[in-house]
Order: structure tokens, then sequence, then C-alpha cells
């Protein structure tokens, strides 16, 4: 038995000399720990004046308390068979500087004499005394230093400490592995900084250091000339020369351009690209790099290209009107593009019937003059660009006979469309100067409706002549309703409808298609205007292909109380659409589409609160 306690004291002492690279805190107030509650925690704090408690009643083993100095000698303890028996072991206190390791032992030996050894092992280190940052008083702005700070107390102390950034910076300015990084952007003077002792967090110790600004001689950029067209961007580069290398950070600017839409766009501290916009005016735009620490600054010249125009479209005032025979209609027409594209149209018309019906064009204005012998039910007006004429708009324009031939009918029609034409409205809509309206239900945003008018075999067969004629844009009609080509080829025949032929018809349907002159056509819009102020229209069906829904597309019909749309995919409705409709109109939606229409059809396009929502 006395060979095992000799085997067992070697094993704590080198179990001891182990342990005792393994620093805590030499501090805090005495407390008392059992050797249970150690062994259960796996290591503890001890510290001077701490009481450990032994209770310990195995009918043949040991207990014991060492305890090892700084050279690693034995300095006192408890060892011992102590049958049945309790105590109590207080640390005791050490010199400064003096390394002490305290260690448990419990020894058990069972029946089998089998040696079981319980480690419950603390320590007691030497003292911290404090933290001394020891780093440059300065570091120059955009630039990084490495940062020191030392720990002081007994030998054995840990010098890893934590370093924390107190006063307000900039979000650039940072800490990073020990190193201290300034932004280019910092407007601070002055960093205070904090460094804390990862042992212990009561020792910790503050410095500010300083910010200065390089001396700048000069600020460059590359290139110095550059020509660029509109519609296109390229990059400048700037290098800031001066004492100490100074970091090449500039702030950009733009001076003499005239467009909004010309802009910089910084990729890094010294350079750039810039953008020339389209519709940029000048010729030569400036691009400023200055220097952000001294007044020092560099231009690069720009020399806007401007590209040959490209014309997008051409858009005409109107896309259906109506005009008495013997009466004018004036007509404006806009080229849209980029790089200012000429506005000067080709005027012309197709299915008159009389030489005397003219149109007479200066730029984008034209008049269109109607005979009084004018046999056709409608016009077709075509506006080409000058600049490129595959570049079209056409509008069509409905026919009444003179308000001198009683008809009371086409005295109110006509009446109607000369008191909006000449009402000075956003759309500049304008025939006559004269006669005023009693009834507006043909008046639309840039269109308007057509009135009733005879079907006969010759209006049929010039129609059909301009259906053949006209391509994309061109005006179509199956006796119903009149209709814009939008598309053709590959990408489907698509019609938008954009007016009536039949004036009196209560009851509007928008089906899937239409078939004129044997070519089916997917209805897939409604014309801004389309129905506009028309007081017969009572309900409306809206089928499955309609995308979208023009500007004031039933705005005024106000005896309009039944919209019914089958349509799933509405993904636009013009605003006003459904504004001065009855206030009893029911409108039915798909069920899978409420959710989404309830957006679309907002309060804007004319559908409110009150307006009765009903599930299909």
């Amino acid at each position: 038995m006395n060979l095992k306690r000799i085997i067992s004291f070697f094993m704590v002492l080198i179990l001891a000399l182990e342990l005792s690279n393994t620093p805590y805190v030499y501090a805090g107030e005495p407390a008392t720990y059992s050797v249970e509650e150690i062994y259960a925690a796996g290591s503890k704090k001890i510290y001077p004046g701490d009481k450990i408690t032994v209770k310990y009643n195995n009918s043949d083993g040991g207990c014991g308390v060492w305890g090892l100095g700084n050279a690693g000698s034995f300095v006192g303890g408890i060892n011992g068979r102590n049958y049945y028996s309790n105590f109590t072991y207080t640390v005791p206190d050490c010199a400064e500087g003096y390394h002490r390791v305290i260690s448990f032992i419990i020894r058990d030996v069972d029946e089998y004499n089998k040696l079981t050894l319980y480690d419950t092992s603390t320590k007691i280190v030497p003292d911290i005394t404090g933290v001394d940052i020891q780093c440059e008083d300065s570091i120059e702005i955009a630039k990084n230093t490495e940062l020191k700070a030392v720990v002081n107390g007994t030998e054995g102390c840990s010098q890893e400490v934590k370093w924390e950034i107190l006063s307000e910076h900039d979000e650039n300015t940072y800490i990073k592995e020990g190193r201290l990084y300034i932004s280019p952007y910092e407007k601070s003077q002055e960093i205070e900084l904090k460094a804390v002792s990862i042992e212990d967090d009561e020792f910790s110790d503050i410095k500010t250091i300083s910010i200065t600004k390089p001396i700048i001689s000069k600020v460059e950029v590359t290139p110095a000339f550059v020509s660029a067209n509109k519609g296109e961007d390229c990059s400048i580069t700037a290098s800031v020369l001066g004492d100490s290398n100074p970091e090449d950070v500039v702030e950009w600017t733009i001076e003499n351009n005239t467009s909004d839409k010309t802009k910089l766009t910084e990729e890094s501290i010294n350079s750039c690209k810039i953008y020339i916009g389209e519709d940029e005016k000048s010729k030569i735009v400036l691009v400023k790099a200055k220097s952000l620490y001294s007044d020092e600054y560099a231009y690069c010249s720009v020399e806007v290209i401007t590209p040959s125009a490209v014309v997008e479209k051409v858009e005409l005032n109107y896309d259906t009107t109506r005009v008495e025979k013997g009466k004018t209609l004036s007509i404006e027409g806009e080229v849209i593009g980029l790089y200012e594209p000429s506005q000067e149209l080709i005027w012309d018309i197709k299915n008159n019937t009389s030489d005397l019906t003219t149109i007479t064009g200066d730029e984008n204005k034209a008049t269109l003059s109607i005979a009084k012998d004018e046999k056709a039910e409608f016009i077709v007006v075509i506006a080409k660009s000058s600049y490129d004429q595959s570049k079209l708009a056409t509008m069509i324009v409905y026919i009444d006979e003179s308000s001198d031939s009683g008809e009371e009918e086409n005295n109110n029609n006509n009446n109607d469309v000369n008191n909006e034409n000449n009402s000075g409205n956003s759309n500049g809509e304008s025939v006559d100067d004269k006669e005023k309206s009693n009834e507006s239900n043909q008046v639309v945003d840039d269109e308007k409706k057509p009135s009733k008018t005879t079907e006969n075999e010759s209006s049929k067969s010039s129609s059909q002549n301009i259906n053949t004629e006209l391509q994309k844009g061109k005006i179509i009609s199956d006796g119903k309703y009149v209709y814009r080509i939008i598309s053709t080829g590959k990408s489907g025949n698509k019609v938008s409808v954009i007016g009536l032929k039949k004036r009196k018809l209560s009851t509007i349907k928008i089906l899937k298609s239409v078939n004129i002159d044997g070519v089916t056509y997917i209805i897939t819009s409604i014309g801004k205007g389309t129905f506009k102020n028309n007081k017969k229209i009572k309900k409306v069906y809206i089928d499955v292909n309609i995308k979208t829904i023009g500007v004031k597309a039933f705005y005024g019909c106000k005896k309009l109380k039944s919209i019914v749309i089958r349509s799933k995919i509405i993904t636009k409705v013009g605003k006003n659409a459904f504004k001065k409709i009855n206030k009893k109109v029911i409108l039915s939606i798909p069920k899978s589409c409420i959710k989404k229409y309830k957006k679309i059809f907002n309060k804007k396009t004319g559908v409110t609160k009150a307006t009765k929502i009903k599930r299909i």
C-alpha cells in the first residue's frame, strides 16, 4: 500500500507541474468550495484565503491537497489516510510574483485494488498591473499602421489585448488583426483607441492618435482629353502627387453639362466613369478631379459626339376622330427617337374618293380638308418620318354629313366633335372653332369614336384595299368595331380596339379574336379613349386575351352598369379608364385574380371603394 501512495504522490507532482503553465487571475473575495463541486465544474479559480472542504469515507484510500511553488517545489499540504474524516484546507497567501498551483487529488482504492485519480486542479497566477499602448502618435489619412500594447505584471502575464475605437469615425475606419486602417474619407482629426487585457478586462489603456493630411503638390487626370458618343460612357483616372506618397483620393464633379442624364459614377477612390446623356447639348463636358486633402485639381475635357439620329416611332394627336364634309381638321405629329431626329413628316391620305379631299403639311403639322362631295366612309391619314420612312403613324377620320343636311343626329355629333376639339385640352384636339356640342360621347384622349354610318359595299371595298396596302399600324374594321394592327408575322396578328363603327351599340363585346378579310387577329388591348363619353353603352364584356386597357377607355360612359372581365392576364389599366361611369356599376372579375386586380383596378383608374366587385 505504501508503494501505491508513493506512486500517487509522484503522479500528483507531475500533474501539478503540467498545470502550472495555465494562468488564472490573482483576485477576488474569499470563498468556500467542496472538492466535489470543483471536480464537477472541471476547473475553478481559487484565490488566497479561499477554503476547500474535503469529505472522505472510504474504507481504504486517501485524499490530499498538494501545492507547488514557481520553481516546481513542494510547498505544503495535507496527505495521508483519513478514514471517515472531513477536513478543510485554506489556500495560503503567496508573495507577489509567486506562482502557486493547488492540485486536489482524491485517490480511492476499491476492493480490486484499482487506483482511481480524480483531478480537480486549479491555479493561482501573478498580478496584472496595467496596460500600456505603445503605437505612433499620428497616422496619415487613407493609410494603416500596426498597433502595439504591453500588458504589465508579474512574470507570465498574457500580452494579448482587445482593441476598440472609442471616438466617432467614418464607417471605413476600422481595426483588423492588430492594424488600424484610416478611411480616405475620414473627417475626424483624431482617433481615440482603447486596449483591454484579454486576461483581465479590468486593466486597459486609452490613447488618442492624431490624423494628418498629406501635402499635395499636383493632381493629374488620364486622359486629359477624350471623345464620347451620346448614350455612351468613358473612364477617367486621377493621380495625386505630393510628399510621403499620398493616396490617390479625389472628389469627382462634372461641369458645363446641360442634361441631367449626363452623370458620373465613381468606380474607385481615384477613377470614375462619365455617361453622356442622349439629350446632351454641350459640345464639351468638363470632369473635375479635386484632391480631398487640398485645393489642387485637374480637368478632363470630354468632347460630346452626336451619333446619327434614331427614329423610334411617330405619334399623332389622334387615333380616330370625326369631321364633316366641307370642313377641315388640324393634325399634329411628333417624331420620337434618339439624338434629336428631324420632326419633318411626309403626309398622305388613303381611301378618299374625291380629288378635292386633300392634306397639306408643314413639318409636323398638317391640315386635312374634306371635300363636300367625298363619298368615303372614312379617310386614313398617314404620317411618315422624313428621316426614316419606315417609321410611320396612321389615324382614321370618319366622315359625317354636313350639318346643313338637316340630319339632327349628325348635327349633334359634329357639334360634339368640334366642341371637344376646340376646348383647348392637353391633347391639343381641334377641328373647327365654331360649333358647340350637346353630346361628347365620341371624343377621347388622343382619339375619338366613330358615329353611326351606313354600311355599303363601296366602303367595305375601300376598307379592304386599305387593309391590304397597310401593315403594322393600319386601321381595319369588322363592321362593328375599329381596330389598329399592332403586330403581324411570327409574333402573331394582334390588334387593339380603338373605336366603334356602330354608335348605337349598348353592349360592347371585346372577344378573343376577330376575322377580317380572311385574316384572324387576336384582340389584346383597348386603346385610350376608345369609348369615352359614349351615352349608349350599358354593358361591357372583355374576353380572355386583353392585356391592357387604355387611358379613359370608358371615361364618361354614364349608363355603364355592368363590366364582365374574363381575362386573367391584364397587367395595366390606364388613368381614369372607368371614371365617371354609373355609380351602381358591378365589376365582375375572375375569382383567382381578385387580389391582383384590386391593385390594378385602383382609385386612379376610376374604380373606387363604392364599386361592387363580383367574383366569377
